[in-house]
């Protein structure tokens, strides 16, 4: 058995215990996050539209409408989020979102056709409540 420090409070309690004693702070092995990176366009004719998600060393390819999940392992490190998005001859426009250790978000990639022929991709992100 070790002593270790409460993430909450500081005091040192055991590293066996499931909560702390004086704050009751859980104890424990942090656990995995979800990311959910997912496609949305405001047009319905759209032919060749995708984005490539690399994250972790996993690549998926996602179309329009849909999205795809990957694993955010809880072991202190923030990685990167690269997505590449594609539509027909524009290019590929790249977002890199740093993801932290065991975080669960969703990431939403948007294509809007602006106004005159500009063409705009655009990215949020918002906290993913897993069930």
């Amino acid at each position: 058995m070790a002593l270790i420090k409460c993430p909450e409070c500081g005091k040192e309690i055991s590293d066996r215990a499931k909560a702390c004693i004086n704050c009751g702070c859980p104890i424990g092995p942090a656990s995995n996050g979800v990311l959910r990176v997912q496609l949305n366009s405001f047009l319905k004719l759209i032919g060749n539209m995708s984005i490539t998600v690399t994250f972790n060393g996993v690549t998926k390819r996602i179309t329009r409408g849909y999205y795809d999940e990957f694993v955010v392992p809880a072991d202190g490190k923030t990685r990167n989020c690269n997505i590449t998005c594609v539509h027909g001859l524009l290019d590929g426009r790249v977002f890199n979102i740093p993801i932290q250790s065991g975080e669960s978000k969703k990431i939403f990639i948007t294509y809007n056709d602006g106004k005159f022929g500009s063409n705009k991709w655009e990215y949020r992100d918002e906290l993913y409540v897993t069930k």
